[in-house]
């Protein structure tokens, strides 16, 4: 902990030289202290918390920033920038046809996680699956409960149309949203181009709120969350080697 508040201290002198420095050694020093695996209830959840199978959140941890949408509760960071966002895309006459955004899901415990992935486990076991093939299977999905990013309260699954499926990605819609979510702080999580570094199938349909800035820095660069995080990290450590 020693570095990191080093890091604190004497980050405007050391990494804001290079672009973007300053925000990712923030990110580092935010991430070194409130990890996603020590969180325990009623913390509120990270914007730049990476969640997944090897970074799991604790069975009881449930943000106290919840607020309800509609059906749905969601973190209230997410509820304005997701106002925001589509009150863009009903303004915006680029977008042809539909342009409301159906909420399917946003906040979910760690216990309704589970049984949606119990869910989809049983699903191929019946195929004949063995039980280890139906887990990982299972997981390309739907994340183990603790790995959902769902589970933090920043996540929200959405469409235009009238199912979660990888066709909405190329309606006027799914289009207009993966080319300007990060407008409003969002990202396309699961991209079809980075499935071999995210482990879960193409998903147009789920975004995630990271903020603002870290959303404009993620679209630019092209990155997912795990190579943004990976990217940080190394900012960390080049950093500490000019200690």
């Amino acid at each position: 902990m020693r570095n990191a508040f080093h890091l604190y201290n004497r980050t405007p002198r050391v990494v804001c030289r290079k672009r973007f420095g300053l925000y990712l050694a923030a990110a580092a020093l935010f991430l070194c202290i409130f990890s996603p695996m020590k969180a325990h209830a009623n913390d509120g959840a990270g914007l730049l918390w990476l969640v997944n199978t090897e970074h799991p959140l604790h069975e009881d941890f449930e943000p106290r920033t919840l607020v309800t949408v509609g059906q749905q509760r969601m973190d209230s960071r997410v509820a304005e920038a997701y106002a925001l966002l589509t009150a863009a895309m009903q303004e915006d006459a680029s977008v042809e046809g539909n342009r409301t955004l159906y909420l399917y899901s946003a906040y979910r415990s760690y216990a309704r996680q589970n049984d949606l992935y119990n869910e989809r486990t049983r699903h191929y076991t019946s195929q004949g699956f063995s039980r280890n093939e139906a887990r990982e299977r299972a997981a390309q999905s739907v994340q183990p409960p603790g790995a959902s990013e769902h589970q933090t309260g920043l996540a929200l699954d959405v469409s235009s149309t009238g199912a979660l499926n990888q066709a909405f990605g190329d309606t006027p819609a799914g289009v207009w949203l993966a080319a300007n979510a990060y407008r409003f702080g969002f990202i396309i999580r699961y991209p079809q181009s980075k499935v071999h570094t995210t482990h879960i199938i193409y998903e147009p349909w789920h975004l995630r709120y990271v903020g603002l800035e870290a959303a404009v820095y993620i679209m630019e660069s092209g990155l997912t969350l795990e190579e943004f995080t990976e990217e940080w990290r190394m900012e960390l450590v080049e950093y500490e080697f000019q200690l």
